[in-house]
């Protein structure tokens, strides 16, 4: 009992030390976003807008602009809040719900895979911030709840909000219903325990899917745009320089054929060469948790595979192969807690040999990936840290 505390204690401080530095980045990051009036994708995604034209995700956007007129403030400002505001508590969630699940050795190489989100974001901040991390808190929840921190009547109505928000903000978060009603389903309680019966839940999922089916199918309606100007001039209007609009509002003017011919270019270019580190370092946490000798989870592991599954055509369509690891490993790792919160996913019984335990925590570390390609050429959390660290002297 003494040894598992320090263990507990021990596997806590890395954790905390990490976030904490992984945070402190991202806030630094988001605060030169705003000073320098915004990114062209980290914020100008929040804030596409149907004001002069129907366009996919513009409803979102344009009820964040219509909220910064009635509360007069700079739409700028109520983005970087707002992301912000969902950053602190995504990952405050995540760290609750591991303490609470415990922290063990493999828990914690879940926690610092490259491909989680908070090393992920902090590794390639140009790919953090985006909307996904909506479903990201709304999986949180639910690990809140399986864990026991909230009450379970409060946190999957609270997830299925979430979820609906996320897929008006952008279509392709449709791709994580798979995930998302696998967490869904482990946070119920067993029927046994007083929870809902097998055939209740299939209804439920049946509402889900179809609900969320909804304001995906109103995102595909829109009109492709020819021309920018029905999207830009609402943020003009509003402040923002004309350089906002070169990254998401542009990309809305672009065709399905030129977006599969840029990641056409990246394999020409020996990109799955690169690709293929990237995708072995990120799933080395989940590999981890579920490999023990001859007693390897196999039934988990296909699970944790299938829900990833919708990913895969967005690595054909879409350039972003870093962020869609991150969707996979991300929402797979969120999935996990929950099951092994609930018991169904107890963690192997044969302990981590410490040799690995701290190769895996260095590589971890050292180890990164773009967004854009997954290119495992660019440097680490850690090469990040450094970076900054030099930087703040030069300036000082």
């Amino acid at each position: 009992m003494i040894g598992s505390f320090f263990l507990r204690q021990r596997n806590g401080r890395v954790l905390g030390a990490t976030y904490f530095l992984a945070t402190s980045l991202l806030l630094a990051n988001l605060l030169r976003d705003i000073l320098v009036g915004g990114n062209s994708w980290k914020q100008a995604d929040w804030l596409v807008n149907s004001e002069e034209v129907f366009v996919r995700r513009g409803l979102f956007g344009s009820g964040l602009l219509r909220l910064s007129d009635l509360l007069a403030i700079k739409p700028l400002l109520l983005i970087g809040a707002l992301q912000a505001i969902l950053m602190l508590a995504l990952i405050g969630a995540t760290i609750v719900a591991a303490r609470r699940s415990g922290l063990t050795d493999r828990v914690l190489l879940l926690l610092l895979s490259p491909g989680f989100f908070v090393l992920f974001w902090a590794a390639d901040p140009q790919g953090s911030l985006r909307k996904e991390m909506i479903v990201y808190l709304a999986l949180a929840t639910l690990a809140l709840a399986a864990t026991g921190v909230w009450k379970r009547a409060l946190a999957i109505p609270l997830s299925i909000v979430l979820m609906g928000v996320a897929v008006l903000a952008h279509e392709g978060m449709i791709f994580f219903l798979p995930a998302f009603l696998a967490a869904l389903h482990f946070t119920f309680a067993d029927e046994r325990e007083g929870g809902p019966g097998l055939r209740w839940k299939i209804g439920l999922y049946l509402a889900i899917s179809v609900a969320l089916a909804i304001p995906f199918l109103v995102n595909l309606t829109a009109t492709r745009l020819s021309d920018v100007a029905p999207v830009c001039e609402p943020l003009l209007r509003r402040g923002f320089p004309v350089q906002f609009c070169d990254g998401s509002v542009e990309a809305l003017t672009h065709a399905l054929g030129y977006e599969m011919g840029l990641s056409a270019e990246i394999v020409a270019a020996n990109g799955l060469l690169w690709l293929a580190p990237s995708v072995l370092f990120a799933f080395a946490g989940l590999a981890t948790y579920l490999a023990d000798g001859r007693n390897t989870n196999w039934r988990l592991a296909a699970l944790l595979l299938v829900i990833g599954l919708p990913f895969l055509p967005l690595y054909v369509v879409a350039i972003d192969w870093g962020r869609w690891l991150d969707f996979h490993v991300t929402s797979a790792t969120f999935v996990l807690l929950i099951m092994r919160a609930s018991g169904h996913a107890p963690e192997p019984a044969r302990s981590l040999d410490e040799r690995l335990r701290k190769l895996l925590i260095l590589g971890s570390l050292v180890f990164g990936f773009s967004h854009m390609g997954a290119d495992a050429r660019q440097g680490g959390f850690l090469a990040k840290i450094f970076n900054a660290m030099i930087g703040f002297f030069v300036r000082a």
